[in-house]
């Protein structure tokens, strides 16, 4: 793995950590983070919110072990 592939960087948005993973020298957030910062609901998970979203703008990416404080 280098460091512009699968990598997963953490920024700070008004207070709520965002995670981005970086694919193909890109970054993609993790739907998750961004639609708390947005205040949509997340609980049975956000994939609903992705619906409208084209099929290249989508990737499912499994982060394994991530610990997430104040979780």
């Amino acid at each position: 793995m280098t460091d512009t592939e699968n990598t997963v960087r953490t920024f700070n948005f008004s207070g709520l950590e965002l995670r981005v993973v970086m694919h193909m020298a890109e970054p993609w957030f993790v739907a998750t983070d961004v639609c708390r910062a947005l205040g949509l609901t997340v609980a049975g998970g956000s994939t609903r919110h992705l619906r409208n979203l084209k099929q290249d703008e989508v990737r499912l990416h499994r982060l394994v072990a991530w610990a997430r404080p104040n979780a």
